[in-house]
């Protein structure tokens, strides 16, 4: 080769099978995967705590009913479960529509609330005197 001649350097070909050219739409599918994956889960959780709630909110309904004035805390309580809360003010899970449930809470001489939630933001309320009996009880929701 003599000085005069320039060596050509050529970038090395391509290939037609570039892997870097899949590497994104590869993780765009692999992340939709992903996220149908934990939605689909999510909906069938929310599906089976529905039917949960739906028959707590049922069984939470008919020992209510068959909660009457005088009973005993304890014998609530084996009827209706453990309460959510217990409170020394009456509340429903809203005011407006159920003015008359708190008139009848101010007057009614309960010491104190035991509080529990059913489905779709339902509320029981059972007011209780210092002797631990039933004063009253209310239920209130959207």
């Amino acid at each position: 080769m003599e000085a005069n001649d320039h060596m050509t350097v050529r970038a090395p070909r391509r290939s037609k099978f570039d892997v870097r050219r899949l590497l994104f739409p590869i993780c765009v599918i692999v992340c939709i995967f992903i996220a149908l994956w934990i939605c689909g889960s999510w909906v069938l959780y929310m599906y089976s705590c529905t039917d949960e709630l739906k028959k707590r909110d049922h069984q939470i309904r008919r020992a209510f009913k068959a909660i009457r004035v005088g009973m005993n805390r304890e014998e609530v309580i084996r009827l209706m479960g453990e309460p959510r809360s217990q409170s020394t003010e009456f509340y429903l899970s809203q005011y407006n529509g159920f003015e008359k449930e708190y008139e009848r809470a101010q007057s009614s001489g309960s010491a104190y609330y035991l509080i529990w939630h059913g489905g779709m933001d339902t509320t029981y309320a059972i007011g209780f005197d210092t002797n631990d009996r039933v004063t009253m009880k209310a239920l209130g929701g959207s």
